[in-house]
């Protein structure tokens, strides 16, 4: 329970980091919701990708959802955390404790997983 609170404190705070960043990118990021992502959380959605950028140290018109992990991401980058390290631990922190995924090779493959629907939201 304590966790949550928590996971939930820190996830506000870096809303409330990326939201100048998404009203800045508003039409960049709606093509790419329309293009690949129509249907998901579209907050979340401009939310996670704001994030993603921001850990992959771009811009977010520079981000694709064709782009390399391991080419956005190198790892042993020589710092105390790489970028592949911040990516994971976005991934934990907003995985809504899903199962982890198959393979994630591509940005796009990262935002498919973190915007599958919540499991808990299901009212069956």
């Amino acid at each position: 329970m304590m966790l949550g609170k928590v996971r939930a404190h820190f996830r506000r705070r870096r809303l409330e980091h990326q939201r100048p960043v998404i009203a800045r990118y508003a039409n960049v990021l709606d093509g790419i919701y329309r293009r690949r992502f129509e249907g998901a959380d579209k907050e979340r959605f401009e939310f996670l990708w704001c994030e993603i950028a921001e850990v992959c140290r771009v811009l977010p018109d520079e981000l694709h959802e064709d782009d390399q992990i391991s080419v956005r991401c190198p790892s042993g980058e020589g710092s105390l955390t790489s970028r592949l390290e911040d990516l994971a631990f976005v991934i934990m922190s907003e995985s809504r404790d899903l199962p982890p995924p198959k393979k994630q090779e591509t940005i796009g493959d990262v935002l498919d997983y973190l915007l599958q629907p919540n499991p808990e939201d299901d009212d069956d």
